[in-house]
């Protein structure tokens, strides 16, 4: 009967000290940890895209003269 108490008092003391972490910004759920990852990834490839964009544009440019030769 005393593990059963133990138990639960552990769960309680857990969830409390969580939630004063999370209150501070110590603490991220793991919806939140995956949220701010992502945040912190959302322009990550932004110079690779926009070189991707201007080397397709060339080309087009290149094959469009070609073309009207």
């Amino acid at each position: 009967m005393l593990n059963i108490y133990d138990g639960i008092l552990e769960i309680y003391m857990y969830t409390q000290v969580y939630q004063r972490l999370q209150k501070v910004g110590l603490s991220l759920s793991h919806t939140a940890t995956i949220d701010l990852v992502d945040r912190l990834g959302d322009n990550f490839d932004a110079a690779v895209l926009d070189w991707k964009r201007i080397a397709e544009e060339k080309m087009v440019s290149k094959v469009l003269i070609i073309l009207y030769i």
